[in-house]
């Protein structure tokens, strides 16, 4: 067999007659067992053949007009005479292949009982001979039962065939085989060690030739691994030849603060990395293995702008008429006492149901006026061609290029085309402003303004001072307790008022409603419900 499984010809079937093409040799072999089938089974197989073959170009030669016709002609009449050769016969699958010549000096056989020592602590060195030992003496069932049993245990990761002492482990375990077999093989095994030993004795240069064979094998390997080492160089080189510099920003990575005060483990040298124990690897290691990565939907980031909105379940504009605001129709409540929390993000929207406008600064690629749509497939659903597709980094830049302005009330940089609809969404509660001003007096140091903090301490200087007979301090005195006697007038006045002046109206179930910002009191409220359920 010659290479590319093409059968070798005799030098017979390479001179044909004069004025005959001779065809390329792959097409010879056709021709041969082609040739040989049609004089073993008569012209009915050539019609046949020319049938099933009409659209191969290889069996062109049946065809009378073919350039090849004359060259098959006479390999026919040659095989019907006789003079036909193992191709067309059809004996080319009896050919023994040629064995392929070993690249090199013959390898010699390896160390039966060494192993080469990885890069490991000598806690895992422990744990994993201990291991190898019982693994040889009770069998592969029992390491596949501690593997399951220690899945979660970093210390037996080695048991994993990925990991990289799994093959250090795997030898350490045949040698311990070897060492406790019993019985006829082991009994076997024995002897032809004590034989090698004994043939060692008494030939002293016997490890002198097998050392002699094993430099040159490792001398070859080295060679091997310096030719490798400068094709991978020279293709180093070419690619520092190419222009690095033509090259399309495909994607900006922008490293924020959260990013610098990121929880990160400290750096670690190679050092550390190849003398750390296994469970150290995993608490270095940033991901767990009880965690999973969650993938976020491709059509996540196809939503127009995607900035922080902390009133993002109010629709957004799709084409439809606005629904008529009903903020008046809810019946009125007392404020939360917790402050105001941004709710979750709406439910996703049914791509089909969804077209989003293009921005203006990025125009939208048109179809071309000659496409026509696949042929489908019986029994596929309709296929749906999106047709103002706008890619994902083009509708970023365009949406870094939008001018934006900054809220009042959120503090965020929203886009100037959509600032009236984001003010007038924010501000349909009427109860934003006082559950502000309720979470900032909450959340403040002190709930005390300026007058009052200026008031007190001029109190606390003329009692302080008062102590000296300071007639300045006694008349200050004097005037700021007057003041509070009045400020005590008006508030015992404004409590004795009836209701109908407190309060705006009635809310739900006739239960009078207080003002807007004005704390009822306790005293009217007792009052009030004296008054309701006297007999």
């Amino acid at each position: 067999m010659a290479a590319n499984g093409v059968p070798d010809l005799p030098e017979s079937v390479s001179k044909p007659p004069e004025g005959v093409v001779l065809p390329p040799k792959d097409i010879r072999a056709i021709i041969e067992k082609t040739a040989g089938y049609v004089a073993r089974n008569g012209s009915v197989f050539e019609d046949r053949i020319r049938d099933k073959e009409q659209s191969n170009p290889k069996f062109s030669f049946l065809s009378p007009q073919d350039a090849y016709a004359p060259f098959y002609q006479w390999r026919l009449s040659e095989v019907k005479s006789g003079r036909g050769t193992a191709v067309s016969a059809g004996r080319t699958g009896d050919a023994t292949p040629v064995p392929e010549k070993p690249k090199g000096p013959e390898p010699p056989p390896e160390f039966q009982f060494s192993a080469r020592m990885p890069n490991i602590s000598a806690l895992d060195l422990e744990v994993v001979k201990l291991t190898a030992l019982h693994v040889a003496r009770k069998g592969k069932s029992w390491m596949t039962a501690l593997s399951q049993r220690e899945a979660r245990n970093f210390q037996f990761d080695f048991l994993r065939p990925q990991h990289s002492l799994y093959n250090f482990f795997q030898r350490l375990v045949d040698q311990y085989t070897i060492l406790l077999q019993t019985g006829l093989e082991g009994q076997k095994a024995e002897q032809a060690r004590i034989q090698v030993l004994q043939a060692n004795l008494q030939d002293r240069f016997r490890v002198l030739a097998s050392a002699k064979k094993r430099s040159e094998y490792i001398k070859w390997q080295e060679t091997q691994k310096q030719k490798k080492e400068e094709a991978e160089e020279a293709e180093r080189i070419a690619y520092a030849q190419i222009d690095w510099h033509d090259f399309v920003v495909v994607e900006t990575v922008l490293f924020t603060e959260a990013d610098e005060q990121a929880d990160l483990p400290p750096p670690t040298t190679l050092n550390d990395l190849q003398s750390a124990s296994l469970e150290q690897k995993a608490m270095m290691s940033l991901a767990r293995p009880d965690m999973r990565i969650e993938e976020a939907m491709p059509t996540d980031d196809m939503n127009g702008y995607a900035y922080n909105d902390p009133y993002a379940t109010y629709p957004q504009n799709n084409g439809y008429a606005p629904a008529p605001e009903a903020a008046q129709a809810y019946p009125a409540y007392s404020p939360s006492p917790f402050p105001p929390q941004p709710s979750p993000a709406p439910a996703p929207v049914p791509v089909q149901a969804y077209s989003p406008a293009p921005p203006a600064a990025v125009p939208s690629p048109q179809p071309p006026s000659t496409a026509s749509p696949a042929p489908q497939l019986p029994g596929q659903p309709p296929m749906r061609i999106k047709q103002d597709y706008i890619p994902r980094a083009q509708a970023r830049a365009a949406q870094s290029r939008v001018a934006t302005a900054l809220c009042p009330n959120c503090g965020q940089q929203i886009p100037v085309a959509e600032l009236d609809s984001h003010l007038r969404i924010e501000l349909l509660d009427p109860r934003w402003k006082e559950q502000q001003s309720k979470a900032a007096a909450r959340f403040s140091t002190t709930n005390l303004g300026g007058t009052d903090v200026a008031a007190n301490l001029k109190r606390l200087r003329a009692r302080t001072d008062g102590v000296v007979n300071d007639p300045v301090a006694e008349a200050a005195a004097r005037v700021l307790g007057e003041q509070e006697e009045e400020e005590r007038r008006k508030r015992l006045k404004l409590d004795s008022q009836p209701a109908a002046a407190q309060y705006s109206g009635l809310g739900v179930a006739g239960h009078p409603v207080a003002q807007q910002g004005q704390k009822p009191d306790v005293q009217e409220q007792i009052r009030q419900i004296h008054n309701k359920y006297k007999s």
